[in-house]
């Protein structure tokens, strides 16, 4: 479907199309990831899953999930207490790996660069975290499906909270 619309001779610039073009592949990832992921999550957190996803740029913290949410810090961190679920920051790292996985398994793109576009702190601290919470290097991760392989690190993650939290 159409994201944006550009008119000509109005705001058809380069910038303009360049814009509506980036903004039209990121909604496109994050319906797929958010598609792959949806089933993993409580359907109360959907909203933020989709939040975080649709903006893994930007979602980098409870703080600002919870400015876009309308909704306090501490709201974010008991909905998840209550479900059993993981703790938010948890939950954006997650999101947002999913996101990485998807790029490395879609795109040519190195993780240099899908560091830089998703806003960590550096290209070092993205494969820490994908090494962290998967277990993979990026290459490997890229080698065994992306998104398949972070959504299996994922699921085994969650399998493990839950272990825990009904001890």
């Amino acid at each position: 479907g159409a994201h944006q619309l550009v008119y000509d001779g109005v705001n058809d610039t380069a910038l303009t199309i360049a814009q509506a073009v980036g903004n039209a592949r990121r909604e496109c990832n994050a319906d797929i990831v958010f598609h792959v992921i949806q089933p993993l999550i409580p359907p109360a957190l959907h909203p933020w899953a989709h939040a975080i996803v649709s903006n893994p740029h930007r979602v980098t913290s409870v703080t600002t999930l919870a400015a876009d949410q309308g909704v306090h810090r501490k709201t974010l961190v008991n909905r998840c207490a209550r479900l059993c679920f993981l703790p938010p920051a948890e939950l954006i790292a997650w999101c947002r790996l999913c996101v990485v996985g998807y790029l490395l398994e879609r795109t040519g793109a190195t993780v240099e660069t899908i560091a830089l576009n998703l806003e960590y702190p550096s290209h070092t601290a993205l494969r820490n975290r994908i090494k962290r919470y998967t277990g993979m290097k990026a290459t490997e991760m890229r080698r065994f499906g992306g998104l398949a392989a972070v959504v299996e690190a994922f699921d085994r993650r969650m399998a493990e909270h839950r272990d825990t939290a009904g001890s």
